[in-house]
């Protein structure tokens, strides 16, 4: 894993935690947004934090398939009160 330094922040007092702030830069750097879900790994001197992956992702990751097309359905006529 390469890591580089983008920039330099503090630790700062929020309500009864404490927390660091990424730059905007960084964010889209690694093209995330607001509210992104993240784990988080330590170990001795080190803190790694990683996007999560999402359930659909996850299930998805090792679809293929290329030969679907969507298409329309025909359901027949309407036979009630339907309005679309």
């Amino acid at each position: 894993m390469s890591m580089a330094i983008v920039s330099a922040s503090h630790i700062n007092k929020w309500g009864n935690s404490q927390g660091v702030r990424l730059s905007k830069n960084i964010l889209k750097q690694l093209h995330w947004q607001d509210n992104e879900q993240v784990t988080i790994h330590y170990s001795s001197n080190q803190i790694v934090i990683e996007r999560t992956q999402s359930l659909l992702e996850k299930l998805f990751a090792n679809y293929k398939n290329t030969e679907y097309k969507p298409s329309e359905i025909d359901w027949g006529e309407d036979i009630g009160g339907e309005k679309f």
